[in-house]
């Protein structure tokens, strides 16, 4: 009996350890810039957090650019980054967009692959990942969104006062 329940036991850390681990995306960015203030050209970065020891890749989500107009992006690996943590890396994918007329844009980003177990998400590994930002287009001033200089990269404590400041500017 003891042997059968340190081998569920043993059976029940490693299904858990595998299952937090099986999944990539922890966290993500978009920074847009205007690169001509008169023709609404504009450089989207769509920045990814993820984990480096999952073989599941990056991108295939969809950059929605909030004028009727998305893409796909392109499949890639997370780059390590030891700066961020063990196992933390970025995916970087950056696209130029012209808007056709003045107006305010939300740009959004969706992809499967969240990360599993994340607690004030109810099923979290079958809830896509969803980040958007807004821009405003009015040919009379260069916009560019907010630049955050502290990747979110955060580890919380239960039952502890949790803060992040992003750094924006």
């Amino acid at each position: 009996m003891k042997r059968n329940y340190a081998f569920l036991l043993c059976f029940f850390f490693l299904v858990i350890h595998f299952s937090t681990n099986a999944t990539h995306i922890r966290a993500g960015e978009i920074i847009v810039k205007q690169l001509d203030c008169i023709a609404g050209k504009f450089s989207v970065t769509l920045i990814m957090y993820g984990n480096t020891s999952s073989p599941i890749t990056a991108g295939n989500g969809v950059l929605n650019f909030g004028d009727g107009t998305s893409i796909v992006t392109p499949s890639g690996s997370f780059i390590p980054r030891s700066d961020l943590g063990v196992s933390v890396g970025i995916y970087t994918y950056i696209i130029e967009h012209t808007y056709n007329t003045i107006g305010s844009y939300k740009i959004s980003y969706a992809e499967t692959n969240r990360n599993a177990g994340i607690l004030n998400i109810q099923s979290s590994l079958g809830t896509p990942f969803f980040i958007d930002t807004s821009i405003i287009f009015d040919k009379l001033n260069c916009n560019n969104s907010p630049i955050l200089l502290s990747p979110p990269i955060d580890r919380a404590c239960s039952s502890l006062a949790f803060f992040h400041n992003p750094g924006a500017y």
